[in-house]
């Protein structure tokens, strides 16, 4: 009688134990799910604002302005570099997948990356009156931004079950149309590269010739 009084009350504590271990779980499971929901919300957010900045960037052709004193015509961007940055948002980043996480976190950096390649192409490459090798470097870099940050905001979407984003025409995929334009780009930049190394074939052999 007393043994099963000991087994009964060793059962009784064993089952609390793991029914207080359920309810922990179970209140930090719908609090994970809580957190992520509101991350997810703010961020995605800033994404999609920064998706659509990116959209006018890579379909900017740029605009004619005169200056100098003889009013020479040069071509100037119509649209705005964004700004992307996530430390104003007071949420934590913990309750999310690591790998998620980090690409979210260290996005800013691609993109102040981003803005120094663009930099350096306009300060010593680019050309007037039509500056095309700035243009090109402005739109393949917020081509290849602008779809980072819509693959994100998708696998922030999907993990806390938000509705897809509408785009608001059924005739037009900015981001099929982003893809291509970086695609263009990268055929473009990979043909001068073959030009430029069958160019510099003869340079190397007549040099080679010459040591003889």
């Amino acid at each position: 009688m007393e043994i099963d009084k000991a087994f009964w009350g060793i059962v009784g504590v064993i089952v609390g134990f793991v029914l207080t271990m359920i309810k922990d779980w179970w209140k930090q499971k719908a609090t994970l799910q809580k957190d992520r929901y509101y991350l997810s919300i703010l961020t995605v957010s800033k994404l999609d604002d920064f998706f659509g900045s990116s959209c006018a960037i890579v379909s900017d052709k740029g605009r004619y302005v005169q200056r100098g004193h003889e009013l020479e015509a040069y071509l100037e961007p119509q649209s705005e570099i964004p700004i992307f940055e996530l430390n104003s948002i007071d949420v934590d980043w913990r309750c999310l997948p690591q790998n998620l996480m980090f690409e979210l976190l260290t996005f800013s950096s691609k993109v102040e990356q981003a803005n120094r390649m663009i930099e350096g192409v306009s300060e010593y490459q680019a050309t007037p009156p039509d500056f095309d090798e700035f243009f090109q470097e402005r739109r393949y870099q917020y081509a290849t931004l602008g779809l980072k940050a819509a693959d994100l905001a998708a696998e922030l979407r999907k993990l806390s079950k938000l509705p897809k984003h509408e785009y608001g025409a059924e005739l037009w995929d900015p981001i099929a149309d982003m893809l291509k334009e970086k695609n263009e780009i990268e055929a473009i930049r990979e043909q001068y590269r073959v030009i430029q190394q069958e160019s510099a074939k003869p340079f190397v052999v007549n040099r080679a010739e010459a040591n003889l």
